[in-house]
């Protein structure tokens, strides 16, 4: 971001010369990310594309327009593979297969309600010692929230509110 303020100020603007260039650079990432496979990650990287963009410049027309083209190849993508449609579909009614691919869902939910209010302590919990063996990756806020509660996970989402707005200042 820093080089396209830089070096191309004036260029940024115009689609050719000051989006294209590193819109091909970051497709050609994604694509081989995409490839492993590896969605979620591919999915980071266009993102972090994206805001280096913005930050760089582009008009967000441009961005908008990228955007609109972007989301309709990536439900194509998602949708492409039956392990992610499946994943996807066990998020949305984890329910379904309880003991299966809704099983961590579940046990997440569990966890974030059997914080409470206040949660159960530090170090207390018992999801992530039986039931959610992902904790320290995929469902860590549900841990937070079983061991510091609502209150806890309140002012969590609320110190990384502050962090966000501070950075974006």
């Amino acid at each position: 971001a820093e080089s396209l303020t830089r070096k191309q100020l004036k260029d940024i603007k115009t689609f050719i010369r000051g989006v294209l260039p590193p819109l091909i650079i970051m497709l050609v990432m994604f694509l081989l990310i995409l490839n492993e496979p590896d969605f979620s990650t591919s999915l980071i990287i266009l993102g972090i594309s994206f805001i280096m963009l913005f930050i760089g410049g582009t008009r967000v027309i441009q961005l908008y327009a990228l955007i609109v083209v972007a989301i309709p190849l990536g439900i194509l993508i998602l949708l492409r593979e039956e392990y992610r449609k499946a994943r996807l579909l066990s998020f949305l009614d984890p329910w379904k297969d309880p003991l299966d691919s809704g099983f961590h869902i579940i046990q997440s939910l569990l966890a974030l309600g059997s914080g409470g209010i206040f949660g159960i302590g530090l170090a207390e919990s018992k999801q992530k010692y039986f039931y959610l063996p992902d904790q320290h990756t995929d469902f860590i806020f549900s841990i937070i929230g079983e061991e510091l509660g609502f209150i806890g996970t309140v002012v969590i989402i609320i110190l990384f509110t502050i962090l966000l707005w501070r950075d974006y200042q």
